[in-house]
């Protein structure tokens, strides 16, 4: 089904807010913050080059529960700030995805964006996220 232009305008501006959202200080200050609490508990396999999911601690898939959830409430405040329905953000989301805001041959300006969205939802995104910040702390620790 095609979009109206009122639509299309709409989906674009709250897209917009939504890439302001994740730039701002308090997205990444939640980020950082969780990335702070529990990073201690990645050290032990951030140094392992096998990322097979049978051989790593089941706490691991809680954690990401939770950074799901923590990225879910991140996003509600926004779509509430902005009037909106979560729903209604995911499927601005989707909709910009599926380049349902992009002319037949132009580029997709929000694709970078998506997929960002999309890589905070990935169990091996995060695993890489907490891996690269344990290995940090711990380069960080020994200077």
């Amino acid at each position: 089904m095609a979009t109206t232009g009122k639509e299309e305008f709409v989906a674009e501006d709250l897209l917009e807010s939504a890439v302001e959202f994740t730039n701002s200080r308090k997205f990444r200050n939640a980020i950082a913050d969780f990335i702070d609490a529990h990073v201690h508990k990645f050290y032990s396999t951030a140094e392992s080059k096998n990322s097979d999911s049978s051989e790593l601690p089941h706490e691991y898939n809680q954690l990401f529960t939770e950074y799901q959830q923590l990225v879910d409430t991140l996003f509600e405040t926004l779509a509430q700030e902005k009037g909106f329905t979560t729903q209604a953000l995911y499927r601005c989301f989707r909709d910009a995805a599926d380049n349902k805001f992009t002319a037949l041959f132009e580029e997709n300006e929000y694709k970078w964006f998506v997929d960002k969205v999309m890589s905070w939802m990935d169990f091996y995104e995060f695993l890489n996220m907490m891996h690269a910040a344990a290995h940090d702390r711990r380069k960080t620790a020994h200077k």
